[in-house]
């Protein structure tokens, strides 16, 4: 996310505000892959050589294309908005590699994009989650018009509402800038600097538990069951399951209960 200048404002957006949500698409690389995947039709195997010869990904892309750079974003998102820096092995994250063709087309057929997102908020008992996971994003949400590299980060505040930052996320140059701008930052603004670096390690009561999060954060997610038992084991777990009409393994879940990994795929949907 080098090139969105998001840390300034959103110190300055803490100061008189209190941030109910972030969410972002925050990894340039899994954000064009995603976007070639849906615009051309490309598998993600192709995509990701392309990335690669492009410098847009790295040799070993598992950080970006398994959720793990986005993941540590949010978490630094989080610790700059709520003042606790949360431990990487209390956190998970849900990358694209898993993501095919067949689901950006039922996602397409009910007006969407899909997007990887990094979530991260505040609930009203006082405990932070963050996560990252593809998500369905809807055509009325801005993020869904966000491709390529670009990366995108929304905040929302109790006082200004929603203010969304918009930048070029990979590729040489941006990163480049940003560390150069970081260390002449840290030079120049001493006694602002400690404030972006410094927070408290949350410990386990200030966190929401990663496999609690699908179930807490989201009302509404699209689930694409693979057969029948793993539908019964679902409504087993009481989770209330509405079927949607016209894609028979497609359906609207208001999660009451964490859902078993590994059962379904998940997608939030974004509004």
């Amino acid at each position: 996310g080098g090139g969105i200048p998001v840390i300034s404002p959103l110190i300055g957006f803490t100061l008189h505000n209190k941030i109910s949500e972030i969410r972002g698409i925050l990894n340039g690389t899994t954000n064009y892959i995603l976007t070639r995947m849906t615009n051309e039709g490309c598998t993600y195997e192709d995509v990701l050589k392309d990335a690669q010869k492009l410098g847009y990904a790295e040799a070993n892309p598992a950080a970006d294309v398994e959720g793990t750079d986005a993941l540590r974003k949010i978490a630094i998102l989080a610790a700059l908005s709520y003042g606790k820096l949360i431990p990487m092995d209390m956190l998970k994250a849900q990358g694209i590699t898993e993501v095919s063709l067949n689901d950006i087309e039922i996602a397409q057929s009910f007006g969407c994009s899909v997007k990887l997102i990094g979530r991260a908020g505040k609930l009203e008992d006082g405990r932070i989650y963050a996560t990252v996971s593809p998500e369905f994003v809807k055509e009325s949400c801005p993020m869904a018009h966000v491709n390529d590299v670009f990366n995108s980060v929304l905040v929302r505040g109790n006082m200004l509402g929603d203010a969304m930052f918009y930048g070029r996320g990979a590729g040489q140059l941006p990163t480049a800038g940003a560390v150069v701008a970081d260390v002449i930052d840290a030079l120049e603004t001493k006694y602002a600097a400690p404030a972006r670096l410094f927070w408290d390690k949350a410990t386990e009561a200030d966190v929401v538990p990663a496999e609690e999060v699908i179930g807490t954060v989201a009302k509404e997610f699209c689930h694409i069951f693979n057969d029948g038992e793993t539908l019964k084991k679902a409504v087993a777990g009481k989770i209330d399951v509405s079927f949607i009409d016209g894609v028979d393994e497609m359906f609207a879940v208001l999660c009451s209960e964490p859902v078993l990994e590994g059962s379904v795929k998940t997608y939030a949907v974004l509004s």
